[in-house]
């Protein structure tokens, strides 16, 4: 199945596109300016900051569209098939019907 290597890879694109280079940027600050600085809205509000923020984006659709989304319907379509087959099946106390022969 394809969304589980999809689903991982969009996972580290995540990590490798924003998560870890936005964490090396924040102990850059935290080293230059305190543990204050690299919580403050100075900080988080940086152009460089909000750069590798949005490029986690790549990566979040890769796991929601790759990876995600094809478990999901794969889910709904068992969980529909089940449905039909709960739906189809006799109540209980109903009579069959008596078949001449």
């Amino acid at each position: 199945m394809l969304a589980c290597p999809c689903s991982a890879i969009g996972a580290m694109m995540m990590i490798l596109f924003s998560l870890f280079p936005s964490g090396l940027l924040q102990v850059r600050d935290v080293l230059q300016n305190g543990y204050w600085h690299a919580r403050s809205l100075d900080y988080l509000g940086g152009q460089l900051p909000r750069l590798v923020e949005w490029l986690r984006l790549p990566g979040d659709l890769v796991f929601i569209f790759l990876g995600a989304l094809p478990i999901l319907l794969v889910l709904l379509a068992v969980g529909l098939g089940y449905l039909a087959l709960w739906s189809e099946r006799p109540q209980a106390g109903a009579t069959r019907p008596v078949r001449a022969g």
